[in-house]
């Protein structure tokens, strides 16, 4: 019993011990490990520092090749002097002229332009056409009036002379039973008085007669002047329907051209049409513009180059500076801020890349298995440990 008690109370005593070590040997592992990622990271950061290294040493080299250009192009004599800045006056006035006329507002719309191109051949011939048959057009509703108002008074005319027989008919009747009554009245008095009535009798006879042949005569005046008005209104229906025909053909012709070329009116497209002139000169002054300045362009980078720069093309976009000596002085004041930025950046990255050397060395100086790991990562990345 007093064997079983003592060996419990040893035991915790030693799983102490165990437990210790265990934790020892873990923390070890874990350090490793840690030790290992910081190591993998250092790595990254070399590989990252010598890919920049290279960026910044070739800017660096360009800029001070820049500031060389610079001093060569101060330095040239007169007379090449003189050559580089009339090219380069000329490419400057080629180029402000573009502009102007890139920033310039256009009085036609775009719609407008592509369809003028697209007729552009047949525009001056439908301009004359469209001219004559707008005149054409106010000569017909002239025309269309004038036919109308005389198949007006023509047709009151013949109303009038409707009028005038249905007059005559009214009279003839009214003539007729007026005679009738008077003799009917003359043959009772007759019977009556046994007076003599022949005179009455006679003058209503006259009477009658005479307003026969007036109802007669008028009638074939009638007659013959509706006839005459009928005739005339037939012409003139006729003339209005040949003046219609052609209105509405010469209508549907201006239509056409209205449609066709996005206008209302002959003098729309005519302001259209010289508009559209004047764009169309312009952009050909721009494209003949655009295809000197080229040329300039090539010119001046060919002289440059005999100048043996190293960049003779940047200097197309930075013409000012070729004319003007301060704008030069800004150029070169740019260029020696941002060398000295670069100069700054190379020292750190440097260190930097120093550092985490150092780091990387001191891991592999710890053991063999180390630096073969460490040369391996590197490997990997393109970079040789030669330390």
């Amino acid at each position: 019993m007093g064997f079983w008690k003592k060996k419990n109370l040893e035991k915790p005593e030693e799983q102490r011990e165990e437990n210790e070590l265990a934790a020892a040997q873990i923390a070890e592992a874990d350090y490793s490990e840690l030790k290992k990622s910081f190591i993998e990271e250092s790595c990254e950061q070399v590989v990252e520092s010598t890919l920049q290294a290279q960026e910044l040493k070739a800017e660096f080299q360009a800029v001070t090749a820049y500031i060389s250009d610079i001093q060569k192009l101060e330095g040239l004599n007169s007379e090449d002097r003189e050559l580089v800045n009339d090219l380069t006056r000329k490419i400057l006035t080629l180029s402000k002229d573009r502009e102007r006329y890139k920033k310039g507002i256009r009085k036609i719309k775009d719609t407008q332009y592509l369809n003028l191109a697209k007729f552009e051949e047949d525009v001056p011939r439908d301009l004359k056409k469209m001219k004559y048959w707008e005149e054409y057009s106010s000569n017909i509703q002239n025309d269309l009036k004038y036919l109308e108002s005389e198949r007006t008074a023509l047709l009151h005319q013949k109303g009038d002379v409707e009028e005038n027989q249905k007059t005559l008919g009214t009279i003839g009747i009214t003539t007729t039973v007026l005679s009738v009554l008077l003799f009917l009245v003359f043959l009772w008095i007759n019977s009556k008085t046994n007076a003599n009535m022949q005179l009455p009798f006679m003058l209503t006879v006259t009477m009658d007669a005479a307003a026969a042949a007036y109802i007669f005569l008028r009638s074939r005046d009638n007659k013959k002047e509706k006839a005459e008005t009928e005739k005339k209104l037939n012409r003139a229906i006729l003339l209005l329907n040949k003046v219609k025909i052609k209105y509405v053909n010469n209508t549907n012709a201006l239509d056409y051209c209205y449609a066709k070329y996005l206008v209302d009116s002959q003098e729309k497209l005519g302001f259209l049409w010289e508009q559209y002139k004047k764009e169309k000169e312009d952009e050909n002054q721009y494209k003949l513009s655009k295809d000197q300045t080229e040329y300039y362009n090539r010119e001046l980078i060919n002289h440059l180059k005999e100048y043996r720069l190293a960049d003779a093309k940047i200097w197309v976009h930075q013409l000012e500076a070729l004319l003007d000596g301060a704008e030069m002085e800004k150029v070169k004041e740019a260029l020696f801020e941002r060398r000295q930025k670069l100069k700054d950046r190379i020292e750190q990255n440097n260190l930097l890349k120093e550092k985490c050397m150092e780091e990387i060395e001191k891991f592999t100086k710890e053991n063999e298995e180390n630096k073969i790991y460490v040369a391996e990562l590197l490997k990997k990345k393109g970079i040789a440990l030669d330390r």
